[in-house]
Parts: structure tokens; sequence; C-alpha cells
């Protein structure tokens, strides 16, 4: 959820301080891997580092951050089981700490969004994220919608919690009439895919029309320009 979290903590330093958590490195069975992250402030969080005991340690430690002299620290997580451990996963992690603030911070946030929202990767290093590390993030993958029927609506609801970019066309007139696309972006007119799949994002479209000979001018249009698929 790269995206969404770099836009909540430009947002978010606008009014407070966030501790930025990434976790840097995993041994054995754990939650979540390298790379993972989520954003700290004083009354709230976004994104998980893995949940349970070992997230509610994190948070702890990121609010003990934000009034610390301190802008960065690490913090050893056990699951291993044993006394004074957060899970019995199996393995350990070690998780950065960031503390963000001030102007200087809010514009590094605000030019990662802004990378992101382009459709570009972008790369951190030891000042974003606390540690001697770099980590590249990537913009969320576009998922294009053709079609706005049940089947659409159904395929948009589950996709907006898997962080997606959600484009959805639909050229008929009736096509958004019944049927609420909240935080998908709508088109009405079948010429929009070729600029929806005209990204550097990861496209993933999917073909939901009422009837066949829509697919194939959808298909048309797709194959014209063949959406950036490549991993």
């Amino acid at each position: 959820m790269s995206e969404q979290l770099y836009a909540t903590l430009a947002g978010w330093l606008r009014r407070e301080a966030v501790v930025l958590a990434t976790v840097l490195d995993t041994r054995g069975a754990v939650p979540r891997h390298r790379g993972a992250q989520m954003l700290v402030a004083a009354k709230h969080s976004i994104g998980t580092v893995g949940g349970g005991r070992l997230e509610a340690k994190i948070i702890v430690s990121a609010r003990a951050l934000l009034v610390a002299a301190d802008q960065s620290a690490t913090v050893a997580i056990d699951l291993t089981g044993r006394e004074g451990a957060q899970g019995i996963c199996g393995g350990t992690m070690q998780v950065a700490l960031r503390c963000w603030q001030g102007e200087g911070d809010i514009a590094r946030a605000d030019t990662i969004t802004q990378t992101l929202a382009r459709g570009e990767s972008i790369a951190l290093d030891s000042a974003d994220l606390g540690h001697d590390v770099t980590h590249r993030i990537a913009p969320a993958r576009r998922l294009l919608i053709i079609g706005a029927g049940h089947c659409g609506l159904a395929l948009h609801r589950a996709a907006l919690l898997l962080d997606f970019d959600i484009h959805v066309v639909d050229a008929r007139a009736e096509g958004y009439a019944h049927h609420d696309f909240a935080g998908a972006t709508c088109h009405d007119t079948l010429d929009a895919i070729t600029a929806c799949i005209d990204t550097p994002r990861r496209v993933h479209a999917v073909l939901l029309n009422r009837d066949w000979h829509t697919d194939i001018a959808s298909l048309e249009r797709l194959g014209a320009h063949p959406p950036n698929s490549s991993a």
C-alpha cells in the first residue's frame, strides 16, 4: 500500500510528527517481510508490519520516539516463543523507525507521493528510513475494469481492499446510473481505454461488458497499445 501510505504521510505531516516503521530484515517464519511499512502518529496508525503483540511493541516504540530527542531507532522483534517473545511464529524481525517532521520532511513526502502518482517507482535511502539501507517502492498497479455492471462492481469492491489504482470504463448511457464506483476513476467512452493503459504502472485489464461486440471493440483498443503487464 505504498502509494496510499505516502499520500497519508504527506497529509499527516502538515499537522503532526509521524514515525515511519519499515521491516529491515527477517529470519525464519514471520508475518511480514523486508519492506513492509506502517505509519504511527500520536493517536492513530495506518499500514501494518505484522499485527499482534509485535505491532503493539512497534507502536509503543514509535510513540516514544515522537517525544524523544532521537530521530531514529531500530527495534528487534522476537517471535520464537521464548519467554518475553512477541509471538510464536518462530522467527525474528528487525524494524527501523524514523520520525518525520518539519518542512524538509513534508517536501520529501510530497516528492514521493507525486512520483508514485505519476506511476513511477522511487528509491528511499537512509535519510528516509532511519537506517543504512535503501528500499525501492513501486506505485499501485492499475486495474482497468471495462464494463460497469454488477460483475464490474463486485470486482471494484474487492480491488479497493488490495491497493489498486482503479479505472472503470463503460460507454453505455446508463453505465453508472445504478452502481457507485467510489474510489475509482470512471470513463464513459471506450476511447478512454488507450489513455488508461498509457502509463508506466503495471496494468491489469478485465473485460466485463454486457455484450461481445463491446468486448471486441475493447480488445481492439487494448491490442493496439498493449498495457504494461511486466513485473
